[in-house]
């Protein structure tokens, strides 16, 4: 039985009580780290949370979770209404999710300081050259600092709307880095297309979109809310084409979710639960 197999039927909404407090158990906080990056020669930061009882002694697989558009590396932890470390923190002490690290990065990887976030294509390839700076800095240099377990097999990245959309652009070009990917809402902009906000040409064709490597991702789920009012279709198109590219990947729409919470902690919940099995 492979791991799309053992999941078995989604709940697709994270249960209530999976974002709730509880007495005697650990919920860490994130910790905002800088690291200098040679690829946009500046300093930059990511937030990184360790599990409940970290030990030194032990090695860690790391989950990698990107941001949205117009946001940084408090998207996730600094909306309380995400749950992150309730979530991850109630997972693991329930047994139904790998002891493991979350890093948040900044994924809008600028060159010019200069440059301001908005919806035009120069600042689309700077959010696409997350992919490099995930490789070339950010896991470098957390396999230089932690406890981690290094290898692809120990290695996971997520991300929400323009996250979703690097997540998949970076596993697609670099499967071999990563075991365990998850798009949640991911965003426009990776096949030819038009939205309310811009023009895209396309990272990739309906016909090359697909892994860009004789190599695979062992785990690869896509989800948005059925009600997505921001990305709307693209999700769904996103499937059917790898569907037709056959690009093994787990499909399904969170009900009653917009672009938001919602849609976040459903993802987050199904995701962090089939990492690292």
């Amino acid at each position: 039985m492979d791991l799309y197999e053992s999941i078995g039927a989604l709940n697709n909404l994270c249960p209530d009580e999976l974002c709730q407090r509880y007495n005697g158990r650990k919920y860490p906080v994130a910790v905002h780290v800088k690291y200098h990056s040679n690829n946009c020669n500046m300093d930059r930061y990511f937030n990184i949370m360790l599990p409940p009882d970290y030990d030194e002694s032990k090695k860690y697989p790391v989950c990698y979770l990107l941001h949205g558009i117009m946001c940084n590396e408090f998207m996730f932890t600094g909306d309380e209404k995400n749950h992150v470390s309730e979530i991850f923190s109630n997972l693991i002490a329930e047994n139904k999710a790998h002891e493991m690290i979350l890093v948040f990065p900044d994924i809008f990887v600028r060159k010019d300081k200069n440059l301001e976030q908005s919806f035009c294509q120069e600042v689309f390839d700077a959010y696409d050259d997350c992919q490099n700076e995930l490789i070339k800095e950010i896991i470098p240099y957390i396999e230089s600092h932690y406890s981690v377990a290094t290898g692809r097999e120990n290695r996971a990245v997520a991300g929400f709307s323009m996250g979703g959309r690097e997540t998949i652009i970076t596993i697609l070009n670099h499967p071999d880095f990563f075991d365990y990917a998850g798009a949640i809402a991911p965003a426009p902009g990776l096949l030819p297309s038009k939205d309310k906000f811009a023009d895209h040409p396309g990272v990739f064709t309906e016909e090359t979109f697909k892994y860009q490597k004789d190599d695979k991702t062992k785990f690869l789920m896509i989800c948005s809310g059925d009600d997505d009012k921001v990305v709307v279709h693209f999700p769904v198109t996103y499937h059917k084409v790898l569907e037709k590219n056959n690009v093994k990947h787990l499909w399904f729409e969170v009900p009653g979710a917009d672009h938001n919470d919602v849609a976040i902690r459903s993802g987050l919940y199904h995701f962090l639960q089939a990492a690292f099995k």
